[in-house]
């Protein structure tokens, strides 16, 4: 439900006011745009009514109006209220699934790091000689480069 139902709701008042008082025309009702004392003068104009009685027959026919207002109103909020409920529902499904693939994507991600950690333990056990030949490697290059770090910075400090 929209702005639309209101609108309709508009007309429905027009043509009611109109099938109230069938000397009223659409154009008379464009005039007054809604403005109750203009609505009193054409009353008391086209009906020959007094003020008080062209106020106390308008007032009615608004008190209808407001009715009918109040329960498109109540109507739209609880539609409004009903969509909003219907979307919370549909993020909350869609969190819960968005959140069980995530959960699926680690679990399968700590599988994969597990299995490989197992390999590469079962690979140092298999080749120990060559695993202690390459942190014995990797223990010289790390020593030289530091080495050379540290001739590099005393030569700075000596310039």
């Amino acid at each position: 439900m929209n702005i639309n139902v209101v609108a309709g709701a508009r007309k429905q008042f027009a043509g009611k006011l109109k099938q109230r008082w069938g000397d009223l025309t659409s154009d008379d009702l464009k005039k007054i745009e809604g403005k109750r004392d203009e609505m009193v003068g054409l009353m008391q104009k086209k009906y020959g009514y007094t003020k008080q009685k062209a106020e106390k027959e308008i007032g009615q026919a608004l008190a209808g109006y407001n009715d009918q207002l109040q329960g498109t109103a109540e109507n739209m909020y609880d539609q409004v209220e009903q969509t909003m409920t219907k979307a919370e529902e549909e993020v909350k499904q869609a969190l819960n699934h968005y959140n069980d693939r995530v959960q699926e994507t680690v679990d399968h991600l700590r599988d994969n790091v597990e299995q490989k950690a197992t390999q590469v333990d079962q690979s140092v056990i298999e080749n120990r000689w060559l695993a202690i030949a390459g942190a014995f490697g990797l223990g010289f290059i790390v020593a030289a480069i530091v080495r050379t770090k540290n001739k590099l910075a005393s030569n700075d400090v000596k310039q």
